[in-house]
């Protein structure tokens, strides 16, 4: 302190950039079953990257997506990480769900993953036509064993 005035110097400004191409590669191959897709929304709802094949050069305001727009409504933050059902972007229905991403304090991300529901349901319905195939192979076997074991008796 000189004469009730604090002297303060700079010392030196640090600036950087950050090469996030690495990103695309990541997004560009993730799935989900045939046809879901992942994609990263900025604190603006702006889409940065997606793997949907249809949408991948697109620059677009994704803040009509529900899941977006609690995002955005929230400051950053998503209290209800439940999975939704809705309409999304691309005009599918989907099965989705989202994280958010803290890169910096001040600069949230959020990371949606969509899923159109006709996929989830047809591996779905698959699971559960193998389950039904499992328990009818086993109650043939518990039949075969019963009788087998009959006819010794």
């Amino acid at each position: 302190m000189k004469n009730n005035k604090i002297l303060v110097w700079v010392v030196g400004v640090l600036a950087g950039q950050l090469n996030l191409s690495g990103l695309a590669n990541v997004f560009r191959g993730t799935t989900l079953g045939d046809s879901g897709y992942v994609y990263l929304v900025d604190a603006s709802g702006n889409l940065l990257y997606n793997s949907n094949p249809e949408g991948s050069s697109l620059q677009a305001n994704l803040r009509t997506i529900p899941l977006v727009t609690k995002f955005l409504s929230s400051g950053g933050a998503l209290a209800d990480l439940r999975q939704s059902t809705y309409m999304s972007f691309w005009e599918k229905e989907v099965v989705a769900v989202a994280a958010p991403l803290r890169i910096t304090p001040d600069y949230p991300w959020l990371l949606v993953v969509e899923w159109p529901t006709a996929d989830a349901n047809q591996v779905i319905a698959t699971l559960q036509s193998r389950f039904i195939l499992f328990l009818a192979a086993i109650f043939a076997l518990i039949v075969l064993f019963s009788v087998f074991l009959a006819n010794r008796i």
